[in-house]
């Protein structure tokens, strides 16, 4: 059981940074829009 939400700790940090990365991305082509 330890073992297991270990993996998945470490499988979802990985998904939820590539998720933070993509939602900054938006924002910033979004702020860059609205900025020129």
């Amino acid at each position: 059981m330890n073992l297991l939400s270990k993996k998945f700790c470490e499988e979802y940090s990985i998904f939820a940074e590539k998720e933070i990365i993509i939602e900054k991305r938006k924002n910033h082509e979004w702020n860059n829009e609205n900025y020129f």
